[in-house]
């Protein structure tokens, strides 16, 4: 099953990605790591951003740009040259998809490759919620590792830079 077909059996996208979004302003970990990525006038592509966009606050208030981007609400375009791209709650979204682990795969490469060279990416694997039994911090922990040469773990949050 797709993850679209998945929403249209459950239910539409914008309950879904309501019940998904994380609470920013509760998330010290996630905060915490945004803050010491982001710097004023930064381009930040919200990889998965869903249609509340939670984080958008926070990243201006940071000084940066944001960008959202979400292809499952058709919700922004992905922009290439981001000083830093997060994905919170996207890769375990992937247990949706028909092939998992190459939607989860691609999912990584394709937040890579919209990242400038000295770029950074800011992605979780939620210690909850739906996901395969191989989705866990210490399998995206290596695969971070195989595309990224520093990848720095706090709690369920990774921050990943070449």
């Amino acid at each position: 099953m797709t993850f679209k077909e998945y929403i249209k059996e459950s239910e539409d996208f914008s309950t879904l990605a309501g019940k998904t979004a994380r609470p920013w302003k509760t998330t010290k970990v996630y905060k915490t790591a945004l803050n010491n990525v982001i710097k004023a006038g930064d381009k930040v592509l919200d990889y998965g951003s869903g249609p509340y966009q939670k984080v958008k606050p926070h990243v201006l208030e940071l000084g940066a740009e944001y960008y959202p981007y979400d292809i499952h609400g058709n919700i922004g375009q992905l922009t290439p040259n981001n000083d830093v791209v997060m994905g919170s709650n996207v890769l375990n979204v992937a247990v949706y998809s028909d092939d998992p682990l190459t939607a989860y795969n691609n999912a990584l490469d394709e937040m890579k490759s919209v990242l400038r060279p000295t770029g950074t990416l800011v992605v979780n694997m939620p210690s909850s919620g739906p996901k395969a039994d191989w989705m866990n911090t210490a399998q995206l922990q290596k695969d971070l590792m195989k595309r990224f040469n520093n990848v720095q773990r706090i709690g369920e949050v990774f921050i990943a830079s070449s």
